[in-house]
């Protein structure tokens, strides 16, 4: 990995945090590096079944 930014919305509405638009109890990941699936395990592993994503893979 070369590059990340991370931010978490824990309120239960949708938030637009630093330009993001991002629904309720969710992350939003934006990695630079490493494969879709070393990024993908590493935040399976380190967030709740119950946390909502933004986005989609590019």
């Amino acid at each position: 990995m070369t590059s990340l930014t991370f931010q978490e919305n824990v309120s239960a509405s949708t938030q637009t945090i630093n330009g993001i638009s991002m629904v309720g109890h969710s992350i939003y990941a934006c990695i630079e590096g490493g494969t879709d699936t070393a990024v993908a395990a590493a935040l399976l592993e380190n967030k709740s079944s119950g946390c909502a994503w933004n986005g989609a893979p590019r």
